[in-house]
């Protein structure tokens, strides 16, 4: 089932607790003057990026990625609670206070078994054709096209019209059924006194010198598809040139994948002159609010960005800067397209992704004198639901192991047991420095050969890199001897860059190794170990980021556990051998009896 979240409330500021202080007495003194009068208010696997094909916009080609406001008459007292709503909506998403925008929010989220496709063009044309090849695909979940037209001024009526087919399909429509759109208002900065974003209807808004249109064409999207964009002027000024197209399609392939994705959308700006006219360096905020299900593990995440300016901007993802041109060799890895006046970038950001809360992306623009806007943001998080029933959860600790140490060449920051009873208290953590060492064993060792099969185990941390520092995490699982400490082999491991922060969550799979086996013999025992090598300090929380409490780390093993030290299956069989054994000596005594 899919389901729409609306985007979460920021924690007040100075300035919205004065916000609140002043307008909202103000709104019901003056709501109770005018009781009776009316008032009118205005008011998912996802795939590592897709191939790119890199051509600029002087040839006339583009570049491509294979991959709602209305009117209302409300009684005066239902106006008063309208306000209010507005002012807590101004306090969520502002846009840049001078030029103005409408700030992105979540229009779509879902879940399927493909993934979130996209196709981003800058023609700069005014008469264009294109053709979209899609990733093979069993249904259509949702496609949405949007359509960005240049009227050739920021704050003038310059106006025009547009006709827009997809796949002949003529979309949207005017009233004189002469055309899809029609472009035929003026702008205005709100830092000036105007009204900033102007509504041409539903799908349709004007934000300084561009119109963005969206049309939902789930229906009648095809393996081919072609759109057909033609503008013509009302005005002598009018430009008309497409300066961007964008088509996104959620789809299922008919496999085992789980795919979670977001589509944010708005029509945001930030200008230089937001800087020089107020002071005020803005900064734009879009939040894709997560809520897994419990056990779920993130084997990857995409984050992407559409954008309208010929010089990118800056980005954070969960507090942490990521690249403005990723590739291949970017931390975190990805790539990106820029052409004359828009671009995108994709990050795979499956280290800084949130299974429960809000993920939120920033974004500010970079240079002197320079404009930056941004349309549409996606998320996806290709997950497992991992079976809990199965898995058995061991919980680190900081409580000092008795037994052997593992016999390996680096130096031991710790030996710590680890438990499923439970974690342990807030304020218990571990420091990391460079090529150091942390390692945790289970209650006892096998009593039975044990044997986990071929699935990965998870492994769920909160830490801590200071501010300057980054390196690699590695999280290794062994069969060790626990007489002498000696390592048998490494049945599990994985590792992820980390950057400088205060409260950092991991949550990735420890894949099996195939060269090895997941067998740890009876008397062994499996055993932990957590390997960092960078700057700075990596600290382990056992119980919550910054000790806060709440939200242990913890390793999970696979979910063909069969009951760790003693499957349950050989427990079961222990236990008819003992009645076995109990009813035989009864029957044997009945008959030295008779």
């Amino acid at each position: 089932m899919i389901t729409v979240r609306a985007l979460r409330c920021a924690r007040p500021t100075h300035k919205s607790i004065f916000l609140y202080a002043i307008v909202i007495p103000i709104v019901f003194i003056w709501g109770n003057s005018i009781t009776n009068q009316h008032l009118c208010v205005f008011p998912r696997r996802a795939a590592a990026p897709r191939k790119v094909e890199h051509v600029g916009p002087d040839s006339g080609k583009m570049g491509v990625q294979k991959v709602w406001k209305c009117r209302t008459i409300v009684p005066a007292p239902a106006a008063c609670a309208a306000v209010l709503l507005l002012v807590a909506f101004s306090v969520i998403a502002v846009a840049d206070p001078y030029v103005g925008g409408v700030p992105l929010t979540t229009v779509r989220e879902g879940v399927v078994s493909g993934d979130l496709w996209f196709d981003h063009a800058h023609p700069m044309v005014k008469d264009w054709t294109h053709e979209y090849t899609l990733p093979a695909y069993s249904d259509i979940e949702w496609a949405r096209l949007y359509v960005l037209i240049y009227c050739g001024s920021m704050t003038e009526n310059y106006s025009g019209r547009a006709n827009i087919t997809f796949n002949s399909v003529q979309l949207g429509g005017t009233p004189d059924n002469l055309s899809s759109a029609v472009f035929n208002v003026s702008y205005s900065f709100p830092g000036v006194g105007g009204t900033g974003p102007v509504w041409v209807n539903d799908h349709c808004v004007r934000v300084t010198s561009d119109y963005l249109m969206w049309y939902d064409v789930t229906g009648l999207v095809q393996p081919t598809s072609n759109i057909h964009v033609y503008t013509w002027p009302t005005h002598p000024n009018f430009d008309g040139r497409v300066k961007g197209a964008t088509l996104v399609v959620a789809y299922n392939d008919g496999d085992s994948d789980t795919v979670h994705y977001w589509v944010n959308q708005g029509h945001d700006t930030d200008s230089y002159l937001c800087d020089d006219n107020l002071g005020v360096d803005y900064v734009g905020v879009t939040n894709f609010a997560a809520a897994l299900s419990s056990g779920s593990v993130v084997q990857s995440a995409n984050l992407t960005v559409v954008h309208y300016a010929s010089t990118d901007g800056t980005y954070t993802f969960n507090g942490v800067t990521i690249p403005t041109d990723p590739s291949e060799t970017t931390t975190p890895p990805g790539e990106n397209w820029q052409g004359g006046f828009s671009g995108y970038n994709s990050w795979m950001v499956a280290s800084l992704f949130t299974s429960n809360g809000n993920n939120s992306l920033t974004y500010n623009r970079t240079g002197d004198y320079t404009y930056y806007k941004i349309t549409q943001a996606f998320l996806t998080a290709n997950y497992e639901e991992y079976e809990e029933s199965n898995a058995q959860t061991w919980y680190l600790w900081d409580d000092p192991y008795c037994g052997t140490p593992a016999n390996d060449t680096y130096a031991h920051k710790l030996d710590a047991n680890m438990s499923r009873a439970g974690y342990g208290e807030s304020n218990q953590s571990t420091v990391l420095t460079d090529h150091e060492v942390a390692w945790w064993y289970p209650e006892g060792p096998a009593l039975v050969d044990v044997y986990f099969g071929d699935k990965d185990w998870v492994a769920e941390l909160y830490y801590e890199v200071s501010p300057h520092g980054s390196g690699t995490i590695y999280v290794e699982i062994f069969s060790i001897n626990v007489t002498n400490g000696t390592i048998d082999y490494r049945f599990a491991y994985n590792s992820t860059t980390v950057t400088g922060t205060t409260n950092g969550y991991l949550n990735f799979t420890v894949p099996d190794d195939a060269t090895t086996t997941q067998t740890v013999l009876s008397g062994h025992m499996f055993a932990v170990r957590l390997r960092y090598v960078g700057t700075g300090d990596f600290t382990i929380w056992y119980n919550g980021p910054g000790g806060e409490g709440g939200t242990p780390s913890r390793i999970m093993s696979p979910i063909l556990d069969p009951g760790y030290p003693v499957p349950e299956l050989a427990s079961g069989l222990l236990l008819a051998l003992g009645l076995l054994l109990l009813l035989g000596l009864c029957g044997l005594r009945k008959n030295r009896r008779e």
